[in-house]
Order: C-alpha cells, then structure tokens, then sequence
C-alpha cells in the first residue's frame, strides 16, 4: 500500500513504527485498513467478479438465449439483493431495479426490460459517482474491507454498467429498430 502524490508525482509507504501498513486519505491523517478478511466475506468477494464474468459469458456466447440469459442475470441480483436487506443492509435497492428487469424479461415486454435497465445502471452510475472517484485506501478504509476489495468492488460497478449498456443496446436493436 502506498501514499502518493499525484502533482508531485512521488509514491511511498506509510509505516507506523509498529511496522504496519497505514494509507493517507485526503485529510492527511493516517488510517489503518484491513489487510485481511475472513474466509465469507471472501467468498462474497470473490462472487462479484465471478457472477458478473458468467453473465458477460452468457451474454457474447449465446449460448442460452438473449431473454432466458436476462432472467438469469436479473433473478440472480434479485436473490443477491434480498439476502442483503434480510442481513439488514438498509440502503440496499438492488432488488427493485433488477426486479423491474426480471418481470420484463419474464413477461417479454421490452419497455419494461429498458425500464429495468435504466434503473440498474442509473443505480450503479449513482454509485460510480459517489465513490467511483476515491482513492483505494478511503473506499477500503470507509467499507472497513481490504484493498483488494475496493479494486474488485470497483471493477465489478464498471463491469456492471457496461454490462447494463450492451444489454439495452441489445433491447433497443431487436424490439426498436427492427
């Protein structure tokens, strides 16, 4: 881990006299940031990446579908965002914007579908533009999670949108242009 300055140009590590690995956020003030996490919130972790890269597979093989293919994307982040608000997660929504995408899928009406799309990316474009543009270290020191964490959650919000782009261009061409 390390603090840079980006008009100075320069990068170090920060470490405190015990050793351990500390970042700076802009207030300049040290913060210490997991190194580690324990082997569920790996596994959430990992969930990211690995659902979101099935989904791309879905998606470009066409293998299964265009429309069975969003019913499985849009249930999946449905069940995903109920297990949040059961666990307590207030600020979680996902399940009303996947929802819409899921009923349009299921019921084959492509507005409704564009609708859904609409609200997942504008949801995940809300996101992006709260934390999209924070160092690392502040976005692991804030969620209490790891480094590595903040570059796969971020990487999985930019996955997200992009995948949420190709499928409403995918919906546009096949129900508005032909």
């Amino acid at each position: 881990q390390y603090h840079c300055h980006i008009l100075g140009g320069t990068c170090r590590p920060i470490i405190s006299l015990a050793g351990k690995v500390k970042s700076t956020m802009s207030d300049a003030k040290a913060k210490k940031i997991r190194t580690s996490m324990g082997l569920v919130e790996t596994m959430w972790m990992c969930l990211m990446p690995a659902s979101n890269l099935s989904f791309w597979a879905l998606l470009l093989s066409g293998v299964v579908d265009f429309r069975t293919t969003l019913m499985l994307i849009a249930g999946f982040y449905v069940a995903w965002a109920l297990k949040k608000v059961v666990g307590g997660d207030k600020n979680e929504k996902g399940h009303l914007s996947y929802g819409i995408l899921l009923v349009g899928a299921v019921l084959d009406l492509w507005y409704l579908e564009m609708l859904g799309v609409l609200a997942v990316a504008g949801s995940i474009a809300f996101v992006l533009n709260m934390l999209g543009f924070w160092p690392l270290p502040k976005l692991a020191y804030v969620t209490n999670k790891t480094i590595l964490w903040a570059v796969v959650f971020k990487s999985y919000l930019l996955s997200m949108l992009a995948q949420m782009i190709f499928v409403g261009y995918t919906i546009y061409k096949s129900a508005v242009v032909s």
